[in-house]
């Protein structure tokens, strides 16, 4: 069952942005003040396929001070074949102790040469090993150069100073709002964990809706496309005022209103909400958004991400649950017979049909299936009709809904989406496990906008069953009762 969105209003989360983000100017102040117990870290990471070097840029143009380079790929398990994985205490510890040297009671900065992009990773692993001063650079190196702040070049300068023994001290005792989720409890169909039930998380997804839907190939050879069953998605960059630049964080109502638009109720931590992404990188600015929020209880990391999912043998979807709760739970699709075809006046291409929905009066509709059936053909015939559309006009004639139809791609053969001949009028059509019977809310549709929004996801199979992203349309409370689509293969008629 898809989760109904819920709403809440901005009161019930309090800010937490402060201590998840620095402005460029309080960190051009900071470093100008000398303060030696400020570290800075570029943690740039670029795809394979960007072709480019984060710690070549970080060498030919840093932000000045006590800056080092953070190289996600090497601070990583190397134990596993998944791309910079998280690594254990001693990993990290080994970097503290003998690259850096980090003070206790220091203040970290971390930054990256994109803006709002690989930063959040190094974030989150100081705050996973506990790590009380953390923060963002706001905007990235790309904000601090658009605004002509210094920049130096050449290596690390590595700055010791004389610690006594004063070094951090990574922790093994992690809070609820830094936990890393191994992927055996992210199989949907694991009953082995009582932590593996996909019902006791939320999962965030960070990467693009085309990989997600698996509109295109994954960047990674071997990697199924698709996404975790039951997953939302949440493009990172959504997340960020300029998607296109992924520079600086949305405001916090922005922030606030893109979890409430995709039913995410931040407010509520009796399910914990597992991020995911790729490789375990962008899943973090998700993350960081939501301590923004003040979000930080029962957050959690799948760190293998997709990489390590969709090299799996787990179930993949590929169905846009999104779109089915937004649009097919406002559509009242309902079975009905014709009673009355008449043509339109000066359209050799438009019907207007009387249909018995089930109402106290026949609904009128206007169709454009005149090329395909004669008036003869369509009398005493069984369609399916979206309702609850608001009254649309077409050559001056009221039209109150619409007809499924579909198009045999290869043959241009238009057929009615027919449901079983034996169901009586005004039956309510859902979709098999998604929604209850009582999915009837009267949102007013325009019929064009419907059109735009399921026109490549209406089809049949090869079964003739009629799918909206593969998922049968089925009658009634009876799951038997599928409806059957002649001769068709793709989309449906405009």
């Amino acid at each position: 069952m898809i989760q109904r969105a819920l709403w809440f209003s901005s009161s019930t989360t309090k800010s937490n942005r402060q201590n998840v983000l620095m402005s460029t100017d309080d960190l051009f102040h900071k470093i100008n003040s000398g303060n030696k117990s400020l570290y800075i870290f570029d943690a740039s990471w670029h795809m394979p396929a960007a072709n480019r070097d984060g710690k070549a840029e970080f060498i030919q143009h840093r932000i000045p001070g006590n800056t080092y380079f953070f190289d996600i790929d090497r601070l990583a398990d190397i134990n596993t074949d998944l791309p910079h994985t998280f690594p254990n205490k001693d990993i990290f510890q080994n970097y503290i102790n003998n690259d850096i040297q980090l003070v206790n009671n220091s203040e970290v900065v971390v930054y990256d040469s994109v803006g709002m992009f690989s930063a959040a990773r190094c974030w989150y692993m100081f705050k996973y090993f506990g790590h009380p001063n953390v923060k963002m650079l706001d905007g990235g190196l790309t904000k601090w150069i658009s605004e002509n702040k210094p920049i130096v070049s050449g290596d690390e300068a590595h700055h010791f100073n004389d610690t006594n023994n004063n070094i951090f001290q990574a922790s093994d005792h992690l809070d609820s709002s830094t936990s890393i989720v191994p992927l055996i409890d992210m199989d949907p169909n694991n009953t082995k964990s009582s932590s593996s039930d996909m019902n006791q998380f939320t999962i965030l997804d960070a990467r693009s809706s085309d990989r997600f839907y698996a509109k295109v190939s994954e960047p990674r050879a071997g990697i199924r496309s698709g996404h975790i069953p039951g997953s939302n998605n949440i493009p990172f960059n959504t997340l960020l005022k300029n998607p296109s630049d992924m520079d600086s964080f949305l405001e916090d109502e922005e922030l606030l209103k893109l979890f409430h638009d995709a039913g995410i109720d931040l407010s509520n931590d009796s399910k914990p909400i597992v991020t995911t992404c790729g490789s375990g990188v962008t899943a973090c600015v998700i993350i960081a958004a939501m301590e923004i929020l003040g979000r930080t209880n029962k957050v959690r990391l799948f760190d293998d991400s997709w990489t390590g999912y969709g090299g799996s043998d787990f179930e993949v979807s590929i169905k846009n649950k999104k779109l089915i709760d937004k649009l097919f739970a406002k559509c009242d699709i309902r079975v009905g017979e014709m009673l009355k075809v008449t043509p339109v006046f000066g359209s050799d291409k438009l019907y207007c049909e009387e249909i018995d929905v089930g109402e106290e009066k026949p609904r009128q509709v206007v169709s454009g299936i005149a090329p395909y059936y004669t008036p003869e053909e369509l009398v005493g015939k069984k369609v399916l009709v979206v309702c609850n559309i608001k009254k649309n006009k077409i050559r001056k004639v009221d039209s109150f809904g619409m007809i499924l139809c579909a198009e045999d791609t290869e043959s241009g053969i238009v057929e009615i989406v027919e449901p079983p001949s034996h169901v009586k009028n005004g039956e309510q059509i859902f979709l098999i496990g998604e929604f209850e019977k009582d999915i009837t809310t009267a949102n007013q549709m325009k019929k064009r906008k419907i059109f735009e929004n399921v026109v490549t996801h209406l089809k049949s199979n090869d079964n003739c069953i009629a799918t909206f992203d593969d998922i049968p349309l089925i009658v009634g409370n009876d799951k038997n009762n599928i409806c059957m689509v002649k001769n068709v293969r793709n989309g449906w008629i405009k």
